[in-house]
């Protein structure tokens, strides 16, 4: 019977030193900011100040190490900035998510991918991807779900449809037969 007890006797401090980990750290006191006669010269206390007129002061120069470096340049995101889905174009089966990143009137494109359940055994795999470029309205993208190192999955021909959506096609270099027509949606998270 002792090898029954044990395990409940495990789960009752367990609890035990979980209600009283709570009970310690929500003490239920108001912290109040001031000193030990409420004298608050920094700040506003609406329960011991009648006048609300009072705020603190900010400096007029700005620390350093707050907002951006003096000289340093902002890099506006350029039209491919995003998540996208490729995804197969007659059944709409996501192959893979990518998050871009592009600095405005650049070719050159970086990010990452998340594959999808377009190709079994392959859900899921993620990394960085190995090539991107976006010229003239032609986007291609390549990327490596796989654990051969010569291995290339290639979105190319693209077509721009609008400003979500490219229509192009899937290549795989060791597997040339593998050819499928996809589409490249922009996601919209804002919803």
């Amino acid at each position: 019977m002792r090898y029954r007890e044990f395990p409940m006797r495990k789960i009752t401090i367990l609890l035990a030193m979980i209600v009283a980990m709570a009970f310690t750290a929500c003490d239920g006191q108001s912290v109040q900011i001031g000193d030990r006669n409420n004298n608050n010269s920094d700040f506003n206390n609406s329960d011991n100040n009648d006048d609300n007129s009072h705020t603190p002061e900010v400096p007029d120069e700005e620390e350093p190490g707050h907002g951006p470096d003096e000289g340093s340049e902002s890099l506006a995101p350029g039209f491919l900035s995003g998540t996208w889905r490729v995804a197969t174009a007659e059944e709409d089966t996501p192959i893979a998510f990518f998050d871009l990143v592009q600095v405005e009137g650049e070719d050159e494109v970086s990010g990452t991918y998340l594959m999808g359940v377009g190709f079994e055994g392959l859900a899921d795999g993620n990394g960085e991807i190995i090539a991107a470029s976006f010229d003239s309205g032609k986007l291609e993208l390549q990327w490596n779900p796989t654990q051969a190192d010569d291995e290339v999955f290639t979105v190319t021909d693209t077509v721009k449809v609008n400003d979500d959506l490219f229509t192009g096609v899937l290549t795989i270099k060791n597997d040339p037969e593998a050819l499928q027509n996809v589409t490249i949606t922009r996601q919209d998270f804002e919803d």
